[in-house]
């Protein structure tokens, strides 16, 4: 859901970014019909092992903390599931005709049929959700058909889903924590999807994003506002961290304020200081 689309229906609400080393926190309002920024708010926490989701009393604990420094007033929350965690793929339903296809319960049963296909958990383990991308109608047979084959495959069309899923037990943690601390978790989007509509703002040019956090690299390929191919590089912040720490001779925290007070330059791919 796009935050414009949810700022029809609601005053004000927090989208909340839960990242693999840090908690970010933004607050907007509806003012004469356009987003304000309220409050914003920014807390670290460094994981040995696993990810904050994976310890959901130390992320209850530093989102409370960060939505009070940040005086966050809303109870309405938005936030996105990391790509790992998330099952995405573009299937192709045929056997279809394009009322079916226009048939929300048809097209709901048809590519419930396809995901027992290729999902990874049994559907009733997993919240599933579909974006319907395209409907192509079919070209015509060849001539080695009889003529009643091609009258039923011309009334057919080739539909085009973008399949979301999430395990059940994923989505319920993130549902407990935000409920403990007395917020309406509104929408869990997708971080792929929340990033295409923030970066290209409708733009249906074929783009890769790369989201570098602090353990992963995320890679998305999105065509026509809709990712196409997703993968997850185990390659972060981190490490860039680490290696800037030893080639300067720094301790890491040393090292981490300098790669965010430093920049890379155009010309060369080294850090360098802004003038």
């Amino acid at each position: 859901m796009a935050i414009f689309d949810f700022l029809k229906k609601s005053e004000s609400f927090v989208g909340v970014d839960i990242g693999g080393g840090a908690i970010k926190v933004v607050e907007l309002r509806k003012e004469n019909d356009k987003p304000v920024l309220e409050t914003y708010g920014v807390i670290e926490q460094s994981m040995d092992k696993g990810t904050l989701i994976e310890h959901p009393n130390i992320l209850r604990d530093l989102l409370s903390t960060v939505m009070k420094k940040a005086r966050v007033k809303s109870n309405k929350v938005m936030t996105a599931l990391p790509s790992p965690l998330v099952f995405t793929a573009i299937i192709n339903l045929t056997g279809l005709t394009e009322a079916d296809a226009k048939n929300s319960e048809k097209l709901a049963t048809a590519i419930q049929w396809e995901a027992k296909k290729i999902v990874p958990l049994p559907l009733e383990e997993m919240v599933l959700d579909w974006k319907l991308v395209k409907i192509n109608k079919r070209g015509h047979s060849t001539s080695q058909e009889d003529e009643d084959t091609v009258k039923i495959k011309s009334k057919h069309v080739n539909v085009q889903v973008l399949l979301i899923g999430a395990a059940k037990t994923v989505v319920k943690k993130y549902m407990d924590v935000f409920k403990s601390l007395g917020y309406d978790l509104m929408d869990l989007d997708i971080e792929s999807a929340a990033l295409s509509r923030s970066l290209l703002a409708g733009d249906k040019s074929t783009v890769m994003i790369i989201d570098i956090g602090s353990t992963d690299t995320y890679i998305s390929i999105i065509k026509n506002n809709t990712a196409v191919f997703e993968r997850t590089v185990n390659f972060g912040g981190n490490i860039i961290t680490r290696k800037f720490a030893e080639s300067m001779k720094l301790e890491e925290s040393s090292a981490g304020q300098f790669k965010i007070d430093m920049g890379f330059s155009k010309s060369k791919n080294r850090l360098i200081g802004h003038k």
